[in-house]
């Protein structure tokens, strides 16, 4: 049972690559000698040298209804095998059927890469119809070999831009307040599927009325929050003050614009 080696030495070639295999033949002198089994060993060199790549944006930005990608891109070269990732999705404020979910999916970049190399994969965000605020996933990046790294963050965010419009209308657009009372400016919800708030300014122009004889509004904001129905009016009031002077009728104008550029007001905006 006495067992004789002989050492084995391999050389480090800092190559990314595959596992090398090479075979060692044992022949004996004496011809009367044998060997016992197989007179040959398969050596196999494990390769340790580690691939670098990196998510080419971590913060990604994709309008719902299209697509988009996330990309990896190799950092280090002598690249002589594939290099390969797993992609993984987990929601956020966005739920898994707002996007393409992903499951460990692979993306590699090929074995005759050079450094700089960009390799994607596709993103589809879906169009849910619904007025809301833009929405967040995330994908996670992480490599298939133990030897291969990820540079910097592991992981993407995704945010989905919300491109589903509110319409609303002005309730009454000719308004008569007796001086030294008060009277208000409605909006109304036009459409539903709300899920956000809806915000417009309201500003005031002085017309044959001075700016000293109404409550004046710059940029003023009035909203209609995300639980409203279809139909809901959300006012604003407005003072008129008494100056005891004996005139004319007086006018002044009230603009309203929306703050998201996805909703519109329907008929006048003054």
């Amino acid at each position: 049972s006495t067992a004789v080696c002989r050492d084995i030495a391999v050389p480090a070639d800092m190559i990314v690559e595959e596992n090398g295999i090479f075979t060692i033949t044992v022949e004996t002198f004496n011809p009367n000698d044998v060997i016992t089994g197989p007179s040959t060993a398969t050596v196999t060199i494990v390769d340790n040298d580690g691939a670098a790549v990196s998510i080419q944006e971590t913060e990604i930005s994709i309008i719902e209804g299209t697509s988009g990608e996330i990309c990896i891109v190799l950092e280090n070269g002598d690249l002589e095998r594939n290099v390969s990732v797993t992609l993984t999705t987990a929601a956020g404020t966005a739920g898994d059927n707002d996007f393409s979910y992903l499951a460990n999916e692979v993306l590699t970049i090929p074995s005759a890469a050079a450094v700089g190399t960009v390799v994607c994969h596709n993103i589809t965000v879906s169009d849910d119809m619904i007025m809301e605020d833009s929405e967040t996933f995330t994908i996670s990046v992480e490599t298939i070999n133990p030897n291969d790294v990820v540079i910097g963050p592991s992981t993407a965010t995704v945010t989905i831009v919300d491109i589903d419009g509110a319409a609303i209308s002005i309730q009454e657009t000719d308004i008569s307040i007796v001086e030294g009372t008060g009277g208000e400016i409605c909006i109304v919800l036009e459409n539903g599927e709300l899920e956000r708030n809806l915000s417009v300014t309201l500003t005031t122009t002085a017309g044959t009325a001075g700016v000293t004889d109404f409550s004046l509004f710059a940029n003023e904001v009035l909203t209609i929050p995300s639980t409203a129905t279809v139909s809901t009016a959300v006012c604003r009031n407005i003072s008129v003050l008494a100056d005891m002077i004996v005139e004319d009728n007086e006018t002044f104008t009230i603009s309203v614009e929306t703050s998201n550029p996805n909703d519109v007001i329907l008929g006048p905006s003054t």
